[in-house]
C-alpha cells in the first residue's frame, strides 16, 4: 500500500484550520439538512446522508457562495472533486471560480497515464484513488474537495496526488462540507496543505 504523507515528512507549512462564517440560520439549516443513518454501509458506521444540502436550491446557494467567497483571491487553477460526492458541489465551484476541474475517482475508471495513492477509509480498507497525470502541473494552484472529512485517509490520499504531480504544499488547499470532529481526521492533513476550509462541524 502506498502511504499517505504525514507531516513529518512533508515539507515545512503551516496548515490553517478555518470554519465557515455562516450565521446561525445558515448553519441550523445545512446541519437539518444532514441525516444520520446508523449501520450504513457497515454495523459500525454512523453515516451521514448530505442528499439533503442536494436537494434544497437555497442550500446550494449557501454553500457555492460561502465557499466562492473564502476562494476569490486564491487564484485556483484547478478544484480537485473526490468520488462521487465531491463531484457535485466541485463543479459548482469551479464554475464560479473559473477554474479547471479534475475528477478523483476509484482504480480502474480513469484511462491513460495516472497518478495512484492506495490508503484506508473508516469503513474499508486498501482503497485506491488515481487522477489522470494530464490534469496536473507543478505549478497548480488547486482545492481538494470532498462532502465529508472523517478519518482524513481520503483527503490525505488525495494530498499525495497532488504532490506525486510537483504541486507544493503551500498551494493545495483542502474544503468539506462537513467535519467529524470526533474522528480527528484534521490532524493527518497537518502539515500536508495550506488550508482546512470546513463548512459545518459535527461531533
Amino acid at each position: 500500500m502506498v502511504p499517505v504523507p504525514d507531516a513529518s515528512n512533508a515539507s515545512e507549512v503551516q496548515t490553517a484550520f478555518l470554519t465557515a462564517p455562516l450565521d446561525d440560520k445558515e448553519r441550523e439549516a445545512l446541519r437539518g439538512a444532514i441525516e444520520e443513518v446508523p449501520g450504513f454501509p457497515i454495523e459500525t458506521v454512523l453515516f451521514r446522508d448530505i442528499s439533503g444540502m442536494m436537494m434544497s436550491h437555497a442550500h446550494r446557494a449557501t454553500i457555492v457562495k460561502t465557499i466562492k467567497e473564502h476562494y476569490a483571491d486564491k487564484r485556483l487553477t484547478k478544484v480537485l472533486g473526490i468520488e462521487s460526492r465531491g463531484f457535485i458541489f466541485g463543479i459548482l465551484i469551479a464554475e464560479e471560480l473559473d477554474a479547471g476541474f479534475v475528477m478523483l475517482r476509484k482504480k480502474g475508471k480513469l484511462p491513460g497515464d495516472l497518478y495512484a495513492c492506495t490508503y484506508d477509509l473508516e469503513y474499508g480498507t486498501n482503497q485506491t484513488m488515481e487522477i489522470q497525470k494530464r490534469h496536473l502541473d507543478a505549478d497548480d494552484v488547486v482545492l481538494i474537495h470532498d462532502d465529508i472529512l472523517a478519518t482524513g485517509g481520503t483527503l490525505g490520499a488525495a494530498i499525495d496526488l497532488c504532490r506525486q504531480a510537483g504541486i507544493r504544499p503551500e498551494n493545495i488547499y483542502v474544503n468539506t462540507l462537513v467535519q467529524l470532529d470526533s474522528l480527528n481526521g484534521d490532524q493527518k492533513l497537518k502539515g500536508l496543505a495550506a488550508e482546512l476550509f470546513t463548512l459545518l462541524h459535527i461531533s
